[in-house]
């Protein structure tokens, strides 16, 4: 009897979008799958996947889809964009069924909000459309500029004021508006099946063909993709030679993939390991369903160990320098990145560094030239990121040293899940905070004042004594005479 884990849990990528954006919360996306009578928008990406290993766009450039606006706003689905989607890593977790059968299903009830409540997203539907607690002239709930940019972009259709600003309306809690990708590889053994059930847009690719089409604002819809080489089906359409261990079925008549080319086949052969890819999008309120079931037998991936390198990306630092009464100059501190090639995993990554000697300038002395934030020499790079910062804090000293240097340098830790990438060392430099020639104070003209007081003893006696009243110059300057030129 095969053993079968308890679960099986894939790391997959969300990223999170805000309710202007083109393709989401759009109104008339609903209208058109309505007038589709709620099924699968087919044809929206092509048949094969792109050379970046995302989905390539089939409608127009310019004009889009029934369902999507163009093909700039739909490669932004699945790519990391700094202030556009904020990126989450998400596990999705299989549970063993009985009989080989694995499914994902977070809520048992087929709902499906990952990202609800999570510190890094945009927040749920109530915080990005309203204003807490305020009204508007007309006393209704006063929209944000991103709830102005909806309302707009939905010609203010009065269904966003009344679906929308109901306090009882539990879809206001949810976050909605997010695509998941996750890709995986399987072990073929010719019987296997893979069922979608859910809504919005789902993309099965499999050995980089696309093999299940559910695009488009939809209800929930399930697909099942029957690989199973005695099933009545593919006894009837496989092309193989050898039925017994080949499968062999063209996307276009047997798969219908309608913009599939007529000699594009998939072809899977027992015991040989394939990538499977799910690219899935969540775009309108007020659902959002998603379970997966299958007896796939994925490979469940070992942490990935991602590379690691460091940058100083403001390297010129300068001592703060203060002239008690006269002159003060803050500091300004210097930094370093560290970096990861892919967003840090759940949990975090933990990177640690050393600082070394340079030996072509003078080497800062930690806590007596410079402070370190976070003081200790280790960075934990959040879950979903892909950097982290060392600030490198100047402290006043008064001495001339001209520049010093801090050398941050990354090592080896087998358990922080890293390897070392092609840049491990990088130098910020300290330099004084007061330029290196002499600071000049003119002394000021000699001024004399007269200071009367009485004396009693026997008889009146007038004492008349002289002052110097001339401000000194600070110290740490050098003093010069009216009209005498600095050497």
């Amino acid at each position: 009897m095969t053993n079968h884990p308890e679960h099986i849990t894939l790391n997959a990528i969300i990223r999170d979008f805000r309710a202007d954006h083109p393709d989401f919360e759009v109104q008339k996306y609903v209208f058109f799958a309505q007038s589709n009578q709620n099924q699968p928008e087919k044809g929206i990406v092509k048949a094969l996947l792109g050379s970046d290993d995302k989905p390539d766009y089939n409608g127009d450039p310019n004009t889009g889809t029934g369902s999507t606006s163009g093909k700039a706003n739909f490669e932004q689905w699945y790519k990391d964009i700094p202030g556009l989607n904020k990126t989450i890593v998400y596990p999705l977790e299989f549970k063993h069924k009985g009989w080989g059968i694995y499914q994902f299903n977070e809520t048992h009830n087929k709902a499906f909000f990952p990202i609800d409540n999570h510190p890094d997203s945009f927040g749920n539907l109530r915080q990005e459309m309203f204003e807490p607690d305020a009204t508007d002239a007309n006393g209704r709930p006063q929209l944000t500029k991103i709830g102005e940019e909806v309302f707009k972009k939905n010609n203010n259709h009065d269904y966003y004021y009344g679906q929308y600003s109901r306090g009882s309306n539990s879809e206001l809690d949810h976050n909605f508006h997010f695509t998941l990708e996750a890709v995986t590889t399987f072990t073929y053994q010719g019987t296997e099946t893979f069922t979608f059930d859910g809504d919005d847009d789902l993309w099965i690719f499999i050995d980089r063909k696309l093999v299940i089409d559910l695009g488009g604002l939809h209800s929930s819809v399930e697909k099942t993709l029957d690989l199973n080489l005695t099933s009545e089906y593919n006894q009837k359409h496989n092309r193989a030679e050898n039925k017994s261990t080949k499968l062999v079925l063209g996307l276009k008549d047997d798969l219908h993939i309608e913009q599939a080319d007529k000699d594009l086949l998939l072809e899977l052969e027992v015991g040989n390991n394939y990538e499977l890819r799910i690219f899935y999008a969540e775009r309108h309120t007020n659902e959002s369903n998603c379970v997966i079931t299958t007896s796939l037998k994925f490979e469940e991936p070992s942490p990935p160990v991602r590379q690691v390198y460091i940058e100083a990306i403001k390297p010129n630092a300068i001592e703060p320098f203060v002239i008690e009464h006269i002159l003060a100059k803050p500091g300004v501190p210097g930094q370093f990145q560290i970096s990861l090639d892919e967003p840090a995993p759940v949990g975090g990554i933990k990177v640690r560094y050393e600082l070394v000697n340079d030996n072509s300038a003078v080497t800062a002395i930690e806590n007596v030239d410079f402070t370190l934030k976070p003081e200790v020499h280790e960075v934990v790079i959040p879950e979903g990121k892909k950097s982290a910062l060392i600030d490198v804090i100047p402290l006043k000293d008064r001495l001339k040293e001209g520049r010093e240097a801090v050398v941050a340098k990354l090592i080896e830790y087998p358990q922080g899940g890293y390897s070392l990438g092609n840049k491990v060392q990088d130098t910020v430099f300290i330099r004084d905070g007061f330029p290196l020639e002499r600071i000049v104070c003119v002394a000021p003209v000699r001024t004399i004042i007269r200071r009367e007081e009485e004396i009693v003893i026997v008889r009146r006696v007038r004492k008349v004594e002289e002052v110097d009243a001339s401000p000194a110059c600070p110290v740490d300057t050098t003093q010069v005479s009216p009209g005498q030129q600095e050497e």
